[in-house]
């Protein structure tokens, strides 16, 4: 695919922030990123061969980084699928080099960083809810999260940054508290055997899951 022009990106940026909107971009290299922050791109994925100087940009400028921690790590670390071809492994190969790299980076300069939802693959529910305990379950020591911190990263953090990017009228709890057990909050709650944010492992297993509230109303309950 042909990467869009600065003025092709500028004005997709203009159009969606006309509807107080914003533009989400996947990317991997400093060009691309360093691009689309010219353009007023608030909301990156990806972005693995980018160097320290674009982290520190995107720290100082607030915008919101989506990693997705299972799909770059552990599939990309691992052994290769037979169908690589040759180039792909070594693509594959420099994306691991780069995600070691920047998950450091990320940390350092405390950019907003969450887990977002860009899975696929031979079994898409799976990979997302394992994307959600990577950080904390699946990478090397010097790079892991906390069971809080990787929580967070697909919980609060998620949803601050759907609110602070989201037009109004998209945005259906714009009236609501979020992320307390209070009156006058949304609850939405999950209730597991077992505390998640001290280990977020518990997710990984179904029969942990012993409540789904919606909106106050119960839909699923194994209490």
């Amino acid at each position: 695919l042909n990467s869009p022009s600065l003025e092709e990106m500028k004005a997709a940026v203009q159009v969606a922030n006309e509807y107080n909107g914003y533009v989400a971009i996947h990317g991997y290299t400093d060009a691309a990123y360093n691009k689309s922050m010219d353009a007023g791109v608030k909301s990156f994925e990806h972005g693995f061969l980018v160097t320290e100087e674009t982290v520190k940009r995107m720290a100082e400028e607030g915008v919101w980084w989506s990693f997705q921690p299972y799909g770059a790590y552990t599939t990309l670390c691992g052994e290769f699928p037979d169908w690589y071809s040759t180039g792909m492994k070594e693509k594959a190969a420099m994306v691991c080099a780069g995600v070691k790299n920047t998950i450091k980076l990320m940390k350092k300069h405390n950019v907003n960083t969450f887990v977002g939802s860009d899975m696929f693959g031979w079994d898409n529910w799976n990979n997302a809810i394992v994307n959600v305990t990577t950080p904390a379950l699946d990478l090397p020591d010097d790079l892991k999260y906390t069971s809080l911190e990787a929580m967070k990263m697909s919980t609060s953090l998620a949803g601050k940054a759907l609110h602070e990017l989201s037009a109004p009228s998209r945005n259906p709890f714009r009236k609501a508290k979020l992320g307390v057990v209070e009156e006058g909050a949304w609850a939405d709650l999950l209730i597991y055997k077992g505390d998640p944010t001290k280990d977020i492992g518990v997710v990984l297993k179904e029969d942990n899951l012993l409540l789904i509230m919606k909106d106050g109303k119960v839909f699923v309950n194994r209490l």
